[in-house]
């Protein structure tokens, strides 16, 4: 009966560290998820009725409030910080709401002109609260759209796993984004370009120019050429198409690596095309090897949650192996008559 007792209590004891272990792990995880839903009320003014993002069509010298609800699905309290962000376009071509950008021209409209939110909102286990988003139009209409998003991430006590500089932005957290995209008319806007200087970041030769009208431009063709200044040699040879940029937005994008050019000046020719148009632009560059490039340095994830997940699960298997072994010699050396 003793022996019987013994291995009942091992195998209770076995199943109990299984189960911490499992559930350390399950913390773990929902710690990253979100703790909280939303979903918006969509007005009348709506454009896109089946979106569930906020597609409006709005008046000048007005003001509306746009609701959006957010609820805490857990048992616990929670502040949940509330953002907006203008419309920006990513090195890749396509378009980006989460990195916090500036919009160079400053006769530009832009969502964070006209947008009113709390910092933050407060929850108590599941509780929900309206969050308004308050509008408020200028005088003068405006032509093309405006472009941006609200963004809702759960506040943290400890953020010291966020980086961010100007090239590179590292959030473990997660969040929720929405767009916001406003218009007043129905005008059509004649697709255009401009220029910017041609720069020296992470290593390489970054080609830049933006898109000077408030309208999203998509399939945009985008071919670049590297020579040496008084040279026809090409040196170097970039091509990328299907890209898509913002309203009144920049883009910056890394062509040419700078690894392998000898100091001096170099020109660039870059030609974008969209639809049957085409712009052209050169820009100038110097390199020199003896100044330092601030933006070199590589920026790394702190991948300490994935090795803490790693250590669980190789705890789990350790502990598991090692208890049934403890079991099954006991068992092996106490048979039951």
């Amino acid at each position: 009966m003793k022996k019987i007792v013994l291995s009942i209590f091992i195998i209770y004891f076995m199943l109990i560290t299984l189960e911490i272990s499992v559930n350390a792990l399950n913390e773990d995880s929902v710690s990253n998820e979100l703790k909280f839903s939303y979903y918006n009320e969509i007005p009348k003014n709506q454009i896109d009725k089946e979106a569930t993002y906020f597609d409006l069509e709005v008046k000048p010298d007005s003001k509306q409030t746009l609701i959006t609800n957010v609820k805490n699905e857990t048992n616990k309290s929670l502040k949940v910080d509330v953002s907006v962000q203008n419309a920006s376009t990513s090195s890749s071509g396509i378009l980006n709401y989460t990195v916090p950008t500036k919009i160079k021209e400053e006769d530009v409209l832009k969502l964070t002109d006209i947008v009113d939110v709390p910092k933050s909102i407060e929850l108590k286990p599941y509780e929900s609260k309206k969050l308004e988003i308050k509008l408020n139009l200028p005088k003068k209409e405006f032509d093309g759209i405006i472009l941006g998003a609200v963004k809702l991430q759960e506040q943290k006590k400890n953020t010291s796993s966020h980086v961010s500089n100007e090239s590179v932005s590292i959030d473990n957290e997660y969040s929720y984004v929405y767009t916001i995209s406003l218009k007043e008319n129905n005008k059509e806007l004649s697709t255009r370009f401009k220029d910017n200087d041609s720069f020296v970041k992470n290593n390489y030769i970054n080609v830049s120019f933006r898109n000077d009208v408030a309208k999203i431009v998509n399939n945009i063709k985008i071919e670049s050429t590297l020579k040496k200044e008084g040279s026809d040699k090409v040196l170097d040879t970039f091509s990328v198409d299907k890209y898509t940029m913002a309203p009144n937005s920049d883009i910056e994008i890394p062509m040419f690596d700078k690894a392998n050019l000898d100091d001096g000046n170099y020109i660039t020719t870059t030609t974008i095309t969209n639809g049957k148009k085409n712009w052209k632009f050169t820009s100038k560059i110097k390199l020199d090897s003896k100044e330092t490039d601030d933006m070199d340095s590589i920026v790394e994830s702190n991948k300490e949650d994935s090795n803490n997940k790693f250590i669980i699960m190789v705890y789990i298997v350790i502990v598991f192996f090692l208890l049934t072994s403890i079991l099954y010699f006991i068992l092996k050396k106490y048979k039951f008559k």
